[in-house]
């Protein structure tokens, strides 16, 4: 596996705990909330990763998308009645995940990376 394709294959790990996760939360709305968050950010960080690679390009489009995700993530969030308690009650889904999902996103973003693609 190259150099590239290893860095983003963290993220796969990560998108199937967010799937995994999700699929759980099915029987019960408010455990799901975790996945979703997870398979959302995952998308964005992916993404955002790809662009910085240059090995996809660097679309308006995908950022906007990117936005769109990362924007969806605080909504499910900060959207939910009593949000208060809930971060009392049950912090991993509504305060670990999402401070997680949004660092490594933003990460990326202002992240200076150093591999550069070779075209050929």
């Amino acid at each position: 596996m190259n150099k590239i394709m290893s860095k983003i294959f963290n993220s796969d790990v990560a998108l199937v705990i967010g799937v995994l996760s999700f699929l759980a939360g099915v029987s019960r709305p408010e455990n799901g909330i975790a996945g979703t968050v997870i398979i959302l950010g995952v998308l964005a960080y992916k993404s955002a990763k790809k662009r910085k690679l240059g090995i996809v390009k660097d679309t308006i489009l995908r950022k906007v998308l990117e936005a769109i995700a990362i924007l969806a993530t605080f909504l499910i969030i900060f959207l939910q009645t009593d949000i208060q308690r809930l971060m009392i009650e049950d912090p991993a889904p509504n305060i670990l995940i999402p401070i997680w999902v949004w660092g490594a996103y933003f990460y990326i973003i202002f992240y200076k990376s150093k591999i550069k693609t070779q075209t050929a």
